[in-house]
């Protein structure tokens, strides 16, 4: 049972020197490939590919889904029509499919009935929630709900820290208890999101799952950057 056991430590070791050799992509995403998404036709310059991504923006979001105690990714500066603007990444992932369809359909480019995961940013208005979508706010304290000012969002007042439009402000005014949802990714062509820029980085073509989950997670970590609507240190 020894020797057996002494197998796998060695496999181990090997993989772990292994990995110590792997290349990723630096906190600046500096060899990164870039779109900025401007009008609806630039998402076709995202490869229909699988691979990795990190969306960027300066809008003013103030919620995370991670513990405060992680910290969030550097701000940094682009050139973007000329002018430098500051920013964050917000959000870093795997498309296994296809990262085009991914970012377009689920995250940024998304209907407000979107069924699929995407990011959390805008209150769900539109009625009955008949499928998964992350929670703003939840009458059961073991609910999971992000966190604004090192807390998690209980009360009401908590609700308008978020980075709200009018309508949704107008929504949470009659806010009783029980749940209230997020959307299920943005479209950052509406009102609320079209005068901030939103850039995608992306790495395509890449045909390795474990090379692709492997940046995820080991960006985060050798960068101590766990963006802000990641719901878990590691994985999607």
């Amino acid at each position: 049972m020894r020797n057996r056991k002494n197998i796998w430590i060695k496999e181990d070791k090997r993989f772990s020197k292994f990995e110590k050799r792997i290349k990723i992509p630096d906190s600046n995403l500096k060899d990164v490939e870039w779109v900025f998404l401007k009008e609806l036709k630039d998402f076709n310059k995202i490869p229909p590919s699988k691979g990795v991504y990190w969306i960027w923006t300066n809008e003013p979001l103030t919620h995370l889904f991670h513990k405060p105690s992680k910290s969030l990714p550097k701000k940094t500066k682009l050139i973007i029509e000329g002018k430098e603007v500051e920013g964050e990444i917000i959000y870093n992932g795997v498309a296994q499919d296809n990262i085009q369809t991914r970012i377009k359909n689920y995250h940024l480019n998304a209907k407000e009935t979107n069924t699929i995961s995407g990011i959390g940013v805008d209150i769900y208005i539109g009625g009955k929630v008949i499928s998964h979508k992350k929670k703003v706010i939840s009458d059961k304290k073991e609910d999971k709900v992000p966190y604004i000012e090192n807390g998690r969002i209980r009360t009401k007042e908590d609700i308008f820290k978020l980075f709200l439009s009018n309508e949704e402000k107008e929504f949470i005014k009659k806010y009783d208890k029980g749940n209230i949802h997020f959307r299920n990714g943005i479209n950052i062509f509406e009102l609320k999101h079209k005068k901030y820029f939103f850039i995608v980085f992306y790495i395509g073509n890449l045909k390795s799952e474990s090379y692709m989950s492997f940046i995820e997670k080991r960006w985060r970590e050798d960068n101590t950057a766990y963006p802000r609507l990641c719901s878990y240190s590691s994985g999607r």
